[in-house]
């Protein structure tokens, strides 16, 4: 487990970093998955909307969106890095 530090499209298109912790890295999945729960440990709130889809927020501020995939919630991140010196599993 790690570290990542991803850039989300929130309110407006401005692009907030967020850090997510105890992440593992799995790169033979064909999808990241994401979980709410952790989020709401950590202060997140998850809001799901018709007409807006999944839409993440923190202190009350967009920080992340998404759009349904059939039957998933695709987010819009805009770039990730993996923390140096951090081993993934």
């Amino acid at each position: 487990m790690g570290t990542i530090a991803i850039t989300v499209l929130g309110m407006d298109d401005i692009e907030t970093e967020l850090q997510l912790n105890d992440v593992i890295y799995a790169p033979n999945m064909s999808s990241n998955l994401f979980s709410l729960a952790a989020a709401y440990d950590t202060g997140f709130e998850a809001r799901i909307t018709s007409g807006y889809g999944l839409r993440i927020f923190y202190n009350d501020t967009l920080v992340a969106n998404s759009v349904q995939a059939h039957n998933l919630m695709r987010g819009t991140l805009v770039e990730h890095t993996l923390s140096p010196g951090v081993s993934y599993l």
